[in-house]
């Protein structure tokens, strides 16, 4: 964790390795250096036209009062007026350059975390609620650009204020800068105390709001199996739970950052009523004029401002502090499962598995040795956890054999691009993976340029046009969340159909029979054999009709044995 945290008190035990995250936002910085810089030049600006108008206001009761001098105190005035003038203008553009800033190097971290999960093992989402990575996920990063911004916009110019504005005062009157640096401790240890607190209420608050995320998204997900069960009270009673304690957490988080307001505020009127107390003291005493008095607040009230400003960016601070160290754990922990980059695959077929022993951590099947041509129709038939799906990720190139080889058209998989090989093959899943979307916004996921033509093709070899036909807006028909306006037999077709877009050399099949109607699978699959006579078929399946008319695989004992009757 950053020392920024210490620094602001957020609690430290059992905190995650936050130094992947961490590394993405220094690259983003670096690569956006001139900006940076522009935003740090920008806040010494600010800080310089700060001292200038102390020295204007210095000139107007040291020289041009005492003097009588009329057009000389109009003149020094209106130059103070122009000096704020520029700094506003000045300002306007640090605050600009902050937010390009923090947007920019946002974005990078959202991508890095993206390409990140995307990258994750499938078990990845096993263990973990998709909808609560997204909800850490989408309001993580965009507190983190808060952050950034806060640290650009009001932060730097607090420290370069301090710096130079501080210089200014010890040149006007050493004294009273003295007496300010004495003072001071006691302002920095009640923020501490106050901040202390705050960043605890704030951790809660996040975690409240997460589970609230994860709650209603649940509920929205699965209202029909609520209703099904007679759980509705029981889901209202349980969010409404979670929304009670994500109101007393904001409550809470809300009254610690107002505690550290009024704590600042506080302090620095009792600063300034020292200060001018002093000051008081010195000019009667005869060791400081009025005017370097006059000067020195009037420095001490523009530093006093920029440093408030700081403080008011303690929330977002607090906030995105907690972000980092939550987008540190895992899934978002910086150790994604990065696929190989490699040439791409221009041909697909013949794929070969040359005595490859395939697994999780252990084997499941061992000395795998098989061949998919142009054409073929290959089954792979056994028991529930026997290696089918396995087979099948290892054929797909997402999961790598543990021993042995796996070749394209003589290539081995290890030199090709992973996603260039998926884009050669067609694959449908044991449960059909569709989106709230229409019928062709789901056929054309991943191939988003196909045609009504290559759709309206795909789906009469599915035979799902038969129904989709009598829709009243056809393809267009938006099917609910996971095809929920569907049957188990329309989304399964749908899924095979998708599977046939964009003209892939291989279609992998697992368990697609599940949801269909008896006798329609190995009817579907004699028509796509008819409609795409080169297309190699593998198929996962305990179907009798589909075994007995294609080269039969069985998986057994942890080992495929091959029953082909070629």
């Amino acid at each position: 964790m950053p020392r920024g945290a210490e620094l602001l008190g957020l609690p430290m035990t059992e905190r995650p390795d936050t130094s992947a995250i961490t590394r993405i936002l220094w690259r983003g910085l670096r690569s956006r250096r001139r900006f940076v810089l522009t935003a740090a030049l920008l806040a010494i600006v600010l800080a310089v036209l700060a001292v200038a108008t102390m020295l204007v206001i210095h000139g107007v009761f040291a020289t041009a009062l005492p003097e009588h001098n009329t057009p000389a105190v109009v003149l020094l005035c209106g130059g103070a007026i122009g000096l704020r003038f520029v700094a506003a203008a000045a300002s306007f553009l640090q605050r600009r350059t902050a937010a390009v800033i923090a947007r920019g190097v946002g974005a990078d971290l959202r991508r890095d975390l993206v390409t990140q999960i995307m990258h994750q093992p499938s078990e990845t989402w096993i263990e973990h609620d998709h909808r609560w990575v997204s909800a850490r996920f989408v309001h993580g990063t965009e507190r983190i650009d808060n952050l950034l911004y806060r640290v650009f916009s009001a932060m730097v110019p607090a420290a370069c204020a301090g710096l130079i504005i501080g210089a200014g005062l010890v040149w006007l009157n050493w004294q009273l800068t003295v007496a300010g640096i004495l003072i001071s401790p006691l302002a920095v240890v009640t923020q501490r105390i106050a901040q202390k607190r705050s960043a605890v209420d704030t951790a809660e608050f996040q975690q409240a709001f997460e589970d609230v995320a994860r709650d209603s998204a649940f509920l929205f997900s699965h209202h029909a199996l609520t209703r099904h069960r007679g759980y509705e009270q029981q889901e209202i009673n349980r969010i409404g739970s979670t929304i009670d304690t994500l109101s007393s957490r904001a409550i809470a988080m809300t009254s610690g950052f107002a505690r550290v307001a009024a704590s600042q505020a506080f302090m620095t009127s009792v600063i300034a009523l020292i200060l001018m107390a002093t000051g008081s003291i010195l000019v009667i005493e005869g060791t400081t004029s009025a005017a370097s008095v006059l000067a020195f607040y009037t420095g001490a009230v523009l530093l006093a401002g920029t440093v408030t400003q700081a403080g008011s960016a303690f929330p977002e601070i607090a906030s995105g502090l907690e972000s980092i160290r939550r987008l540190s754990e895992p899934p978002f922990d910086g150790q994604p499962t990065a696929e190989p980059t490699g040439e791409l695959c221009e041909k697909l077929l013949p794929l070969q598995l040359s005595r490859v022993d395939i697994g999780h951590d252990d084997v499941l099947i061992s000395g795998v040795d098989l061949q998919v041509s142009a054409g073929n129709h290959v089954v792979l038939r056994g028991a529930n956890g026997s290696g089918k799906t396995t087979l099948l990720e290892t054929i797909l190139g997402l999961r790598p054999p543990l021993k042995g080889l796996v070749s394209a058209a003589g290539r081995r998989f290890d030199d090709l691009d992973p996603s260039s090989i998926r884009r050669r093959v067609g694959y449908v899943a044991q449960r059909p993976l569709l989106f709230h979307g229409s019928i062709a916004d789901n056929l054309r996921y991943g191939r988003p340029g196909a045609s009504i033509d290559e759709l309206s093709s795909a789906l009469d070899v599915v035979l799902a046009d038969r129904w989709i036909s009598e829709l009243p807006e056809g393809i267009d028909t938006v099917i609910g969340d996971a095809g929920s306006r569907l049957s188990g037999g329309q989304a399964q077709q749908l899924a095979i159909a998708r599977g046939l877009i964009g003209g892939p050399e291989m279609l992998v099949l697992d368990e697609p029979g599940n949801h269909l109607a008896q006798g329609l699978l190995p009817e579907i699959l004699d028509r796509i054999a008819a409609a795409h006579p080169a297309m190699a078929i593998v198929t996962a399946t305990h179907d009798a009709d589909v075994i007995s008319s294609a080269d039969e695989h069985l998986l057994e004992a942890g080992s495929l044995v091959d029953l082909s009757r070629s």
